[in-house]
């Protein structure tokens, strides 16, 4: 899988792929300890071996195996955790971008708000001012009784 497919991966599919993963690596210990298992209850016949260096020689292939099993494990976990951290980079760099383009737009409209308030405010007081300005000083005298 390349690393573009990957940055497109959602979490729930990253994690998908970290349990099977996972999964391979359980399965890949499991046999890792039968071989070191059957290793370890196999009794070597020297007689049927001929020479100590026969007995050596099968002893090495089983060791090379559990040797190569435990390598691939260590390869898998290793790149499944530069893509995990690559992935979650990328979505965390989205993430970022995204709250800033949310935190843009609520300044904007907090900004248009504003505008819009101080204008209705200004309006308001110019009404009321002219409301002020066109009373008769009569009327001023009849509010009082």
């Amino acid at each position: 899988m390349t690393d573009q497919e990957l940055k497109r991966l959602n979490r729930a599919e990253l994690l998908e792929m970290l349990v099977a993963q996972s999964e391979l690596c359980d399965e890949l210990q499991k046999k890792s300890d039968d071989l070191q298992k059957k290793l370890e209850e196999r009794r070597i016949d020297l007689d049927s071996s001929g020479t100590m260096a026969e007995a050596a020689m099968k002893l090495s292939g089983i060791f090379e195996a559990a040797d190569k099993a435990s390598k691939l494990y260590v390869e898998n976990i290793e790149r499944m955790s530069r893509e995990m951290e690559e992935a979650c980079k990328s979505k965390l760099a989205e993430a970022e971008t995204e709250a800033q383009r949310i935190i843009a737009d609520a300044e904007r409209q907090r900004d248009l708000i504003l505008q819009k308030a101080k204008e209705i405010i200004r309006n308001n007081l110019k009404a009321a001012a002219g409301n002020v300005s066109r009373r008769k000083p009569d009327d001023a005298g009849d509010a009082d009784k």
